[in-house]
């Protein structure tokens, strides 16, 4: 019995320590998980991947496939990740294609080098937001990027969880309001053709749940939009008697408009009930800067 305690025990510190000194791959600064400069964790420190052999590219497939991203559609030439500095600890890395990680691939060894190139790569399964139209990065109308395309999103299928995973994605605190129908001009290309199926918690626009689907009635005249906490100077309550009541109203290109109640729901009304408003430094009560203080 002690003798097979023994060796069970032996199993799990092996097991630990393997785990402990595992190497692991990231893709950094490319605004999701499936697109960036390549990163290795070998021995316990990060080191990038060296792009020292330009005729080769079968190794950002293998790249792509082992973080479950799809597959490669850019390589190191067309992008540029960020600043970038320390050592490298793969170079002259050359794959078939079907290695189920990159360190299978043929390369170099693992030694510490500095290389002036490194490697990045944007796969198929990249997404990440970005606002258009507004006055700041902070309200817009929304679109994604999906692979190497920007496109619209459909305001039929557009939840109040999403656009806080947006807000949060862009470092704009939270979501204050939906505006349907186009509210910051209609974009152009193409229409996002899946429904995003968030929590609201999720760090990241690439971790919400997709589902594809079909809806031949959206154009953009049905873009949709939103306005984040960060946002707050384009938003603001009027004509209600106090600071937090009145008609929803929305600053675009130095002009306030209302925001039509076709277009407005419940959900937004919590949102804006719930973050709470003030306005500061006016002659009374109901005149001066808007100010939003959000309950987290």
């Amino acid at each position: 019995m002690k003798e097979l305690l023994s060796i069970q025990l032996l199993w799990l510190l092996l097991s630990f320590h393997s785990t402990i000194g595992a190497d692991v791959l990231r893709l950094v600064d490319g605004g999701s998980p499936c697109a960036g400069r390549v990163e290795v964790k070998h021995q316990d420190q990060w080191g990038m991947v060296c792009n020292d052999d330009e005729t080769e590219r079968q190794y950002h497939s293998v790249i792509c496939k082992q973080l479950g991203c799809g597959s490669a559609v850019a390589t190191s030439e067309a992008l540029i990740f960020g600043e970038h500095s320390g050592l490298t600890w793969l170079t002259e890395v050359i794959c078939h294609g079907n290695e189920s990680a990159l360190w299978d691939c043929k390369h170099g060894g693992w030694e510490l080098k500095s290389c002036p190139y490194p490697a990045g790569v944007l796969c198929s399964g990249h997404i990440k937001s970005r606002l258009i139209g507004g006055e700041s990065i902070c309200s817009g109308r929304v679109e994604i990027e999906h692979g190497e395309t920007w496109v619209t999103v459909c305001d039929a299928d557009f939840s109040l969880k999403a656009a806080s995973v947006i807000c949060s994605e862009l470092n704009c605190g939270v979501v204050v309001s939906i505006l349907r129908g186009a509210h910051f001009k209609e974009g152009d290309g193409p229409i996002w053709n899946e429904t995003l199926q968030c929590e609201g918690n999720e760090s990241q626009l690439f971790y919400c749940p997709r589902v594809s689907h079909l809806n031949e009635t959206c154009s953009h005249a049905n873009d949709v939009s939103i306005v984040c906490s960060g946002a707050t100077e384009e938003l603001r309550l009027v004509d209600g008697g106090s600071p937090c009541a009145g008609k929803v109203e929305v600053k675009h290109q130095d002009r306030w408009g209302m925001v039509c109640d076709g277009v407005w729901e419940m959900e937004d009304a919590e949102v804006v009930w719930h973050t709470g408003f003030r306005l500061v430094n006016g002659s009374t009560e109901c005149s001066g800067r808007v100010e939003i203080q959000v309950h987290e």
